[in-house]
C-alpha cells in the first residue's frame, strides 16, 4: 500500500528500512518494519504574545483580590 501523506515540513526517509523477517502463521504472512519521517523545513520559533501594561495590572488586581478573598475565608486560629 501507499504511504500516508507526510506531514507538514517533513517527507518520509528515502533511506530503506532494515530487513524485516517474515511471520507465518494459519491467518497469513506478516512483516513490519518503521519508516522514519525526515524535518524538511527547519524548526522556526513562534513568538509567545505578552501582556500588554494594562492587562498586567488587571492581572495584578484581580490576583490581589482573590488572594483577599482566600485570607478572608480562612478559619482563625
Amino acid at each position: 500500500p501507499a504511504m500516508p501523506a507526510a506531514p507538514d515540513g517533513y517527507a518520509w526517509s528515502t533511506s530503506l528500512p532494515a530487513p524485516v523477517s517474515l511471520v507465518t502463521a494459519a491467518t497469513g504472512n506478516t512483516a513490519s518494519f518503521v519508516n522514519t519521517l525526515v524535518r524538511t523545513a527547519p524548526a522556526m520559533p513562534e513568538a509567545v504574545p505578552a501582556l500588554d501594561t494594562v492587562k498586567l495590572l488587571l492581572m495584578a488586581a484581580a490576583m490581589a483580590l482573590l488572594g483577599m478573598l482566600v485570607l478572608r475565608r480562612a478559619p482563625r486560629r
